[in-house]
């Protein structure tokens, strides 16, 4: 399976040589990318926040045509990096083969359902 943390990195230190490799997160929500750096590390090179996530957002962009990056994004003091979906995707369809989620086991299964009286208290025997 491929590394994609490691393919964003390698792009970002490629034009962004003074990036902190371990500053790289997976944002709170999927509406705000896959990946985010936060730029507070980089106020002495650029002012602020604010600036230096608009800089290097600049930089990344720039550089991104054919690799794994689609968009980058400058949101506030971060800078929020979009997987190409369509390759992400295609690179796991490959790992799956014609057996993926089946199981060839003559094993007994058993499905236990819990039945609580709902008039009463839920405990540990129900």
């Amino acid at each position: 399976m491929r590394d994609y943390k490691s393919e964003i990195i390698k792009v970002i230190k490629n034009v962004f040589p003074e990036f902190i490799e371990s500053s790289i997160s997976i944002p709170p929500e999927s509406s705000l990318g896959d990946f985010a750096i936060p730029c507070f590390p980089y106020i002495k090179q650029f002012g602020n926040p604010e600036t230096a996530a608009k800089e290097i957002s600049k930089k990344i962009s720039e550089n991104i045509s054919g690799t794994l990056i689609c968009d980058v994004r400058a949101v506030g003091p971060y800078v929020n990096i979009f997987l190409n979906k369509n390759i992400f995707m295609s690179n796991v369809l490959e790992k799956i083969d014609s057996n993926f989620g089946k199981k060839e086991v003559d094993d007994v299964i058993v499905i236990d359902y819990s039945a609580p009286n709902v008039a009463k208290n839920m405990g540990l025997h129900n």
